[in-house]
């Protein structure tokens, strides 16, 4: 599934950004934060150390991008892009809006 909203101030920019996040959190399995904090937001020595070549262009390491994981489940099951604020507001956002789902779920509130 996936699932855009955007208003008056996004652009087609934002959706490039969303794919970059989405396919680093699917191929790496963990936050673009997290990508972004372990190679100090140096998508060049990203791109080497992973070994991309010439696909380094298709992955993001700016925060914003977050995989969900589920109990039993060793590899995510979804991921939530944000893209649009500046790239800590962008990952705290998902994570504030999981941490709500999360919370609703376990005070069997169906979301």
């Amino acid at each position: 599934m996936y699932y855009k909203v955007t208003h008056s101030h996004t652009t087609l920019d934002n959706d490039i950004w969303v794919s970059r996040k989405r396919a680093a959190v699917i191929r790496f399995g963990c936050s673009t934060w997290q990508l972004h904090n372990k190679y100090s937001g140096d998508e060049a020595l990203f791109a080497s150390k992973m070994g991309l070549g010439e696909k380094a262009g298709q992955y993001a390491i700016h925060g914003g991008g977050v995989p969900v994981y589920v109990a039993n489940c060793d590899t995510p099951v979804a991921v939530v892009v944000v893209s649009g604020l500046k790239q800590w507001d962008d990952h705290q956002v998902v994570v504030e809006e999981l941490e709500g789902v999360r919370r609703a779920l376990e005070g069997g509130k169906r979301v």
